[in-house]
């Protein structure tokens, strides 16, 4: 039988969190998911998650990402997405450098909501603004709005030297 989008992600996923890989795989992983309507199927964290895999693997298929953003920002999904899939979603796109500019001000939109940005851990918010710095994307009200969320008491002591100096980085990387 042929895999469904949750197959498609899980064996994407699983494939890129043992560390193989196999370029052959992931061609068929992305020609299965820009087929006619698949996309449609997949979950939020099932397209975060395929979008991660591929980062994580360092396999670039800018029809695939772009496929992936294009459907996302399409059919207004950003708004299923939590902050871990929002994060890991921004991350993959940075990761590989492909812009999608569409997704990320829309990323952006979402992430001026303070009852969302609240949301984010330390290690997702560290993700999302280095991914902005690495894509090159510089908005200074939303990362006023960061600042102030981290430099708070309750945030900043939860941040992790790794998420800190990422963060601390991106901003640098900003001019902020």
């Amino acid at each position: 039988s042929t895999f469904n989008s949750q197959d498609i992600a899980n064996t994407a996923w699983g494939f890129a969190t043992l560390e193989v890989r196999k370029e052959g795989l992931m061609k068929d992983i992305a020609r299965r998911c820009l087929q006619d309507g698949f996309l449609a199927t997949f979950s939020s964290q099932a397209l975060a998650n395929t979008a991660w895999a591929f980062a994580e693997l360092g396999i670039r298929n800018d029809l695939l990402m772009q496929g992936i953003g294009d459907h996302i920002v399409q059919y207004g999904l950003l708004s299923s997405f939590n902050a871990h899939n929002i994060a890991t979603t921004a991350w993959a796109f940075a990761s590989l450098g492909v812009q999608h500019h569409k997704l990320m001000t829309g990323i952006m939109k979402q992430m001026r909501q303070t009852a969302f940005l609240t949301c984010f851990n330390a290690q997702d918010l560290a993700n999302v603004v280095w991914a902005f710095a690495t894509l090159e994307i510089k908005n200074a009200s939303l990362l006023a709005v960061i600042v102030k969320h981290v430099m708070q008491p309750h945030v900043l002591t939860t941040l992790d030297v790794q998420a800190l100096s990422s963060i601390s980085w991106s901003f640098a990387a900003l001019d902020i």
